[in-house]
């Protein structure tokens, strides 16, 4: 018997509906349609549901309340320095005056809508927490009715049920907790996503209005987080997929028209950026030092999603999220949706290559294509979860079966929602307090001196001597080199112990390991001035390295530092540049590339302010700042220079961020009650 065409299927849970023309009313009465040669071809599609309905506040009011649950908790980790340790705003002014900062710890980043946002917080609830993290939970209600809204759109195939689910499961699903239960991560990671997911539900509906509102909420995103930068690639791929109403389809001119505007919005980001970021070497690419970090973003950007963990990985490296049993469980799961996906070819083709497209644009911007501030954390898969939680809400939709089908498939999405909802709720536990969160960071972190070291500086901070010697000791002990940073602090506490013989052999190790710390050298010639003079060896015995090894970067840096000391100047700038040129060829660590460049940047800046040329020394100590954000003399030094040109703003929060790394730094507490009075 010949086999009888297979009739197309409806998805499980969709009313038919009559077919209309995309350039129409719905209601417009039948009859012959006009041409236009100024629009693009219109073809038969079902009209568009609102974007927001009767189920939108039950769906944000869910959201919200399950996340308020936490809102009791206090600030952790980032929250003090961006939100604790900054002075509250008192006038609308100082409010605005945020979108001039760049990011607190001057990593290359500028978010000027982020800050002013959090300045805004700030000035509504001052230091109380419960406030931020209410509003935290107000965005992530947010977000689920625009993600709902995004999967409503009848190209994407997911049913009205399986909508609301399937907005649930984003905004509840543990990667997107990460940007909920810090207070000061709401108005960047949450504000972001959400302006993304709105960004590409206006852009795909027809009409001067959506598109407007497309163009705005591409500007607010990308001055929210750099991730945004996706957008403009979610916008192409959703006309080239016919996604969108008003798809520009074969016109040139149409495609012309159409993303002019959006080339000048990222055009005018991009120059805004380079602006406020002086940074030498803002972008770095690191592709050909690690090809695989593409492909492990990748990978982790699905496991995160898949497999998430009962508990909270902050920013782990690969071995302390790659694992072999979760590796498995996503290598079933894709193969099993693989499967089923080609089994519903004919149905899922169009969500299949458009979710597919979202999913690895959303993950480039995080690739390791470039140097980043840490390689893998959660709060980089946000952009990414509505591709799978789409692909797999149109499957439900599409697969057919029994009556009874469509409400077994709407319940097991109900059952997995409920268990991400659970694992979330679970995780905010760790964000009860700063040490709370900061143990549970050390205790599933294979390399843990950050997390060590923060307790330590918590410690140091209160005044608890012993537990904070207990902790840098600890921090030390995982990797003497990356950890180099702490031996510094850890001086410093044993000074306040009265253990002075200690203290002077950890300012000399801090010394050895980091030759510009002008902090480690002051204590060095108080407590021991007959010392502190032969911690850094001469220029010869710097020359006689690179003899040996023409490539060493260090080497250049510390004979720049001696020739500095000589009164060598040019010939100084000319070490720190060489050092700077041959760190790609230098063999060393990362954390030795990365201190050799700090070091080389600052000392590049200290060299140049003595020849007067402020501008190029302010973009070297930026550039130090974006290397090691804890470099106390860099601050400091940046501050003065700011000071000098009448950047008075700026210059108090690197005075501020000098003396929260360094409590004794003179020279900073100076500066800063210089500037703070009136």
């Amino acid at each position: 018997m010949a086999k009888q065409p297979r009739s197309p299927r409806s998805p499980a849970g969709w009313r038919t509906v009559p077919i209309r023309s995309a350039n129409r009313r719905p209601d417009a009465a039948e009859g012959p349609i006009a041409e236009a040669s100024d629009e693009a071809p219109s073809r038969a599609r079902p009209p568009l549901p609102p974007l927001v309905d009767r189920w939108s506040f039950p769906l944000f009011a869910l959201v919200a309340s399950v996340y308020a649950l936490r809102a009791t908790h206090g600030f952790v980790y980032d929250d003090f320095p961006l939100i604790r340790f900054e002075a509250r705003p008192r006038t609308l002014g100082a409010i605005l005056d945020a979108a001039a900062q760049t990011h607190w710890n001057h990593l290359p980043y500028y978010r000027p809508l982020s800050r002013v946002l959090l300045a805004a917080e700030h000035f509504a609830f001052g230091d109380e927490p419960t406030p931020y993290h209410l509003c935290n939970a107000a965005l992530a209600g947010l977000v689920a009715v625009l993600a709902r809204a995004l999967f409503t759109h009848p190209d994407l195939r997911v049913g009205p049920g399986l909508a609301v689910v399937a907005g649930l499961l984003v905004a509840l699903h543990p990667v997107a907790s990460e940007g909920v239960y810090a207070a000061s991560v709401g108005p960047e990671t949450l504000a972001c996503f959400a302006a993304v997911l709105g960004a590409v539900a206006a852009w795909t509906r027809p009409g001067a209005r959506s598109y407007a509102a497309a163009l705005g909420l591409l500007a607010a995103a990308l001055l929210l987080k750099e991730q945004a930068v996706a957008l403009p690639l979610l916008f192409v791929w959703s006309d080239l997929c016919d996604v969108s109403y008003a798809a520009p389809g074969r016109s040139p001119a149409r495609w012309l028209k159409r993303y002019v505007p959006v080339a000048l919005a990222l055009l005018g980001w991009f120059a805004l950026r380079s602006t406020m970021l002086t940074t030498a070497d803002p972008l770095r690419a690191v592709l050909f030092d690690d090809p695989a970090g593409p492909w492990l973003s990748l990978l982790y950007t699905l496991q995160a999603i898949v497999t998430p963990t009962w508990h909270l990985l902050y920013e782990p490296p690969v071995e302390g999220w790659l694992s072999l049993p979760r590796l498995v469980v996503c290598a079933v799961f894709v193969a099993v949706l693989g499967a089923l996906c080609r089994r519903n070819w004919s149905d899922l083709r169009g969500p299949l290559i458009y979710w597919a497209g979202w999913f690895v644009f959303t993950v480039l911007p995080t690739a390791n294509l470039f140097k980043q501030e840490t390689r893998f954390a959660e709060r980089y898969v946000l952009l990414s979860l509505p591709a799978l939680v789409g692909l797999l809400g149109a499957l439900g939709s599409t697969t057919p079966g029994t009556a009874r089908r469509p409400r077994l498939v709407l319940a097991a999405a109900i059952a997995l929602t409920a268990i991400a909802a659970v694992v979330s709720v679970h995780r905010g536990r760790y964000y009860a307090t700063n040490h709370a969160f900061l143990e549970e960071w050390r205790a599933h972190d294979p390399m843990p001196y950050h997390a060590l070291a923060a307790l330590g500086e918590e410690a140091h901070f209160a005044s608890r001597w012993p537990e904070a010697e207990r902790y840098y000791r600890a921090a030390i002990a995982v990797d003497p080199r990356a950890a180099a940073f702490v031996y510094e602090p850890l001086g410093l506490t044993l000074e306040a112990q009265g253990r002075t013989a200690e203290a002077i052999e950890m300012y000399r190790t801090a010394l050895r390991y980091r030759p510009q710390s002008g902090a480690a050298r002051a204590h060095l010639q108080a407590l021991a001035p007959e010392t502190a003079a032969v911690v850094v060896e001469g220029a010869a015995t710097w020359r006689q390295q690179l003899q040996a090894d023409p490539n060493n970067a260090m080497a250049l840096v510390n004979l720049g530092v001696q020739l500095t000391n000589e009164g060598q100047l040019d010939e100084a700038i000319r070490s720190y540049r060489d050092a700077l040129r041959r760190d790609t060829a230098w063999s060393a660590t990362q954390a030795d590339h990365t201190l050799m460049r700090s070091k080389a940047h600052y000392n590049l800046g200290r060299v140049l302010a003595q020849q007067n040329h402020g501008p190029e020394a302010i973009a070297e100590y930026r550039a130090a700042l974006v290397e090691d954000p804890n470099y106390a003399y860099a601050h400091t030094n940046l501050a003065l220079l700011l000071e000098g040109i009448g950047s008075n703003a700026e210059a108090i929060v690197h005075l501020q961020a000098a003396l929260r790394i360094q409590p004794t730094l003179a020279p900073a507490r100076t500066a800063l009650d210089r500037l703070q009075t009136p």
